[in-house]
């Protein structure tokens, strides 16, 4: 009976530390590239998750640390935001996808669905890859607010986000720099996220 006991606290802490968020040291985020990215209709499809030590989850630890996203700008990349972020000094979980030569939030020439065909497969749909980053993090662990900023092209991401947001975008605020919601068209891309 003792040993069944052992064995199902030995089994559950093994469970309790492989989903949990582990840190890493500044400036060398984690890669989620391999989970997220898989099937997606992506060719620069990179996931960056930068975890300070004081947010690392474990055995019945829960620091409630913020998450923040991070978005580039149309022509960016994820590369600069491990450095530059502040994460690991200000105690939040710092998220650094990295868009198709910027983000899917308005008719771009290289799509191959029409703006209003929400269920087309083959353009990224940028609310659903964010969400189910934010579902991986939740399953790691990850129970803060969601926070975006972004800047340009990434600074619209964050505003589409924020605008379609609810139980699988619960963003809690944004902070962005230099762009607008689209008046025209009322939706675009796939997915029923994408109201502009």
């Amino acid at each position: 009976m003792t040993m069944m006991l052992l064995t199902n606290l030995l089994f559950i802490a093994i469970l309790s530390h492989a989903t949990a968020l582990d840190s890493n040291v500044p400036e060398k985020p984690q890669s989620l590239t391999d989970i997220i990215c898989a099937g997606r209709p992506r060719t620069e499809c990179e996931v960056e998750l930068d975890v300070p030590e004081a947010c690392a989850t474990g055995v019945g630890e829960d620091p409630h640390c913020p998450i923040v996203f991070f978005f580039h700008g149309s022509g960016g990349n994820n590369d600069g935001f491990a450095k530059k972020s502040g994460v690991h000094t200000a105690n939040m979980i710092g998220v650094y996808p990295n868009g198709e030569g910027g983000w899917n939030t308005g008719p771009k020439s290289e799509n191959n669905c029409k703006w209003s065909d929400f269920s087309c497969p083959s353009d990224p749909d940028e609310s659903d890859f964010i969400a189910s980053i934010i579902e991986e993090i939740r399953v790691l662990g990850g129970t803060g607010n969601i926070y975006a900023y972004g800047t340009s092209n990434g600074a619209a991401l964050a505003h589409r986000l924020a605008s379609n947001g609810g139980t699988r975008l619960p963003i809690k605020g944004i902070i962005v720099g230099v762009t607008q919601l689209l008046a025209s068209p009322e939706r675009s891309g796939p997915g029923s996220l994408n109201y502009n």
